[in-house]
């Protein structure tokens, strides 16, 4: 489909909708429509990017995180799923998988044993490296053509969208995934709360 079917087909969409809902307020349906179509594209194609070093997303944030703090600074479960998304039983998930990959290894904590330490492996470290070049690259793809103060308008527009769901859609509808989204020190509480 091209980019003129597409809008068309959006545009027949809302209309469609129009017509059976006047009493409806319709003006969202382009907005989030077409950041629905871009979500499904760019997630394909992410996840395309990151299978070529052998990882899911999730792998790569806890790879991304790990080494953003230097390839030797050790960090806790509990510190990287602030970054991400993931609850308790996804992180764990990731870290079985990548501790088997021996891109991480598991130490217990030098001053209490009950918890766990995360470093990267030389080969995790290599691997986040790369897939943070392809990753940047990715990005400037897809942001190429659009000058710095669209992409600072952009980004404020999305911020606002962040803080809407979460704030307000996240809280009445889903506890869980507020709870994950709006725990203190992960990226969508420090944009929450801007």
């Amino acid at each position: 489909m091209t980019d003129k079917t597409a809008a068309q087909e959006l545009i027949r969409i809302q209309k469609a909708w129009e017509a059976e809902f006047p009493e409806e307020d319709h003006s969202a349906i382009p907005m989030i429509t077409r950041l629905g179509i871009f979500y499904g594209y760019y997630r394909s194609a992410y996840e395309n990017l990151l299978k070529q070093y052998g990882l899911r997303t999730s792998d790569y944030h806890v790879l991304g995180t790990l080494r953003s703090y230097g390839s030797k600074t050790p960090l806790s479960p509990s510190a990287l799923s602030k970054f991400s998304l993931q609850n308790k039983a996804g992180m764990t998930r990731a870290l079985d998988r990548l501790e088997k990959a021996k891109l991480i290894k598991r130490h217990p904590n030098a001053t209490d044993r009950r918890s766990l330490d995360i470093v990267l492996t030389k080969r995790g470290s290599n691997i986040a490296e790369k897939a943070y070049r392809s990753d940047m690259e990715f990005a400037q793809q897809l942001l190429a053509g659009f000058p710095m103060s669209d992409q600072e308008q952009f980004r404020d527009f999305l911020d606002r969208l962040i803080r809407n769901i979460t704030n307000k859609v996240m809280s009445r509808d889903s506890r869980d995934i507020n709870q994950v989204l709006n725990k203190p020190g992960s990226l969508a509480h420090y944009i929450a709360d801007k």
